[in-house]
C-alpha cells in the first residue's frame, strides 16, 4: 500500500520536482492548493508534471483546497481529521520567495504564520515534518555556516531571509521540545534542471540573465563596456532543481526524521569570475564586454544605472555569501546523488531555456504544451 505524504507548495519551483520524486518513489502525494477551482488546481498539477517530464497523470495526486496561511490550513475540519489520521509524513515546501520589501506582510503570513499552522496541524500526531528552509537563513554572514547552527546574531538582507529564519527557529524549537520530529533542508539558489534547464519560474539568479538578454538584444542599448556591480572575488552558490529534489528525497529515505539540518548547496560554488567569463562569451560577439566593478561611479552611464536598478532586489546577493558546510548532507548522500557539472554549457542551457520560453512561468506562458500520457496506475503501484 502506498504511503500518503502531505505536500505544500506542490507547484512551486522546488515543490513540483519534489512532487515527482514522491511519485517516482511510490508515495501517494496529497497536496494543498488554493486555486479558485479544482479544474485550475488540476491544470497546474498537469503543467508541473509535464515540465518535470513525469509520466504520471494528475489523477495520481490527491488535491485538497486549502491555504497554509489560514488556521487548519484552510481545510474543512472533517478533512483535517482524515488527513491527520492517514498521512505518514508532511513536507512543507510552500513559501513566499519575494525579495520585494513592499510584500513583507504577505511574506510573513506565508512563511512564518504558515509554518505555525503546519505545526498546529500535526500537533499530537506522530507525523514527521520535513521543512524546506533556505541556506540564506545565514543572512549577511560571510564565514563558514554549519548545519547545526542557526542564530548567530546575524543580520538579514531582506524580509524573506528573516521570515525563513523565524520559521526555521520555530521548527527547531518544536524538535527540541519533542512537539514533533522531522528534518530541515536548506537549499541555496535554485536554478533550472541539469537536464534541459527546465524550471517553473525565472526568479532571482535569472535577473542577471535578463540583464544580459536586454543588452544582447539592444533593449538596453550599449556599445562597448557594460559595468556591473559584481565583485570578482565572490562566489555564487547555485544548485540545479532536479539535483536538489533528488538529494532531498534520498536524505529522507535514508535518515528519516533525524531532527537534523541539511545544506542542499553546491560543494564548489561558482566564482563570479567564471560567471563573468561565461557572460562575455555570449556578449562579446555582439560587441559588448561586461566589466565587473565594486561600485558604479559618477561616470556611470544611463544604461549601467538602468541595469543596476533592474537588479535591485537581488543585488545584496552579488556582494558576498557564506561558505555552507555540508557535513550532514555528504554523510547522508554518500555519493549516491552526484552533483552535476555546472560549466559554461550548463549556463548556456539555463539562458537558452529562459529565452525560448519568453521568461514566463509555466502557468502563464502559452509555450508550455501539455501532452498527458495515459498511465496504468494499478500497474505502477504493483511495481
Amino acid at each position: 500500500m502506498q504511503r500518503k505524504v502531505l505536500l505544500t507548495g506542490a507547484t512551486g519551483i522546488l515543490g513540483g520536482w519534489i512532487l515527482c520524486e514522491l511519485l517516482e518513489n511510490n508515495y501517494a502525494p496529497v497536496v494543498i492548493m488554493r486555486d479558485a477551482t479544482r479544474e485550475d488546481a488540476q491544470m497546474r498539477i498537469r503543467k508541473i508534471l509535464a515540465l518535470v517530464g513525469s509520466d504520471y497523470s494528475h489523477e495520481a495526486v490527491t488535491i485538497y483546497h486549502g491555504d497554509v496561511g489560514k488556521p487548519h490550513l484552510g481545510l474543512e475540519l472533517s478533512d483535517v481529521a482524515e488527513l491527520r489520521h492517514e498521512v505518514e509524513a508532511f513536507i512543507h515546501c510552500a513559501a513566499s520567495v519575494s525579495f520585494d520589501p513592499r510584500q513583507e506582510q504577505e511574506i510573513y503570513a506565508t512563511n512564518v504564520h504558515g509554518t505555525l499552522n503546519v505545526l498546529k496541524f500535526i500537533e499530537d500526531t506522530s507525523i514527521p515534518l520535513y521543512h524546506v528552509s533556505t541556506a540564506y537563513v545565514a543572512g549577511t554572514r560571510q564565514d563558514v555556516c554549519f548545519e547545526d547552527e542557526l542564530d548567530r546574531n546575524q543580520e538579514f538582507k531582506n524580509a524573506y531571509e528573516r521570515s525563513k529564519f523565524d520559521s526555521e527557529k520555530i521548527v527547531q524549537e518544536a524538535f527540541k521540545t519533542g512537539a514533533c520530529r522531522g528534518a530541515i533542508f536548506r537549499p541555496s539558489i535554485i536554478v533550472g534542471a541539469s537536464g534541459g534547464g527546465r524550471i517553473a519560474q525565472f526568479l532571482n539568479f535569472y535577473s542577471f540573465l535578463k540583464v544580459m538578454e536586454a543588452a544582447r538584444t539592444g533593449r538596453i542599448p550599449c556599445n562597448g563596456n557594460l559595468r556591473v556591480v559584481f565583485p570578482i572575488d565572490c562566489t555564487k552558490n547555485i544548485v540545479p532543481v532536479d539535483w536538489t529534489a533528488q538529494a532531498f528525497m534520498q536524505i529522507i529515505n535514508k535518515d528519516g526524521a533525524s531532527n537534523m539540518v541539511y545544506h542542499l548547496t553546491h560543494p564548489n560554488p561558482i566564482s563570479h569570475k567564471k560567471l563573468i567569463d561565461w557572460a562575455n562569451s555570449r556578449l562579446n560577439p555582439h560587441g559588448i564586454q561586461v566589466e565587473p566593478v565594486d561600485a558604479l561611479g559618477k561616470d556611470s552611464t544611463i544604461v549601467e544605472r538602468l541595469g543596476h536598478v533592474s537588479l535591485q532586489h537581488y543585488r545584496p546577493y552579488l556582494s558576498s555569501e557564506p561558505i555552507f558546510d555540508r557535513t550532514n548532507t555528504d554523510r547522508a548522500l554518500n555519493g549516491s546523488v552526484p552533483f552535476p557539472n555546472t560549466d559554461h554549457k550548463f549556463f548556456d542551457m539555463l539562458y537558452e531555456y529562459a529565452r525560448e520560453h519568453g521568461w514566463q512561468d509555466i502557468y502563464s506562458s502559452p509555450l508550455y504544451h501539455i501532452e498527458e500520457p495515459v498511465v496504468d496506475l494499478e500497474a505502477r503501484v504493483g511495481n
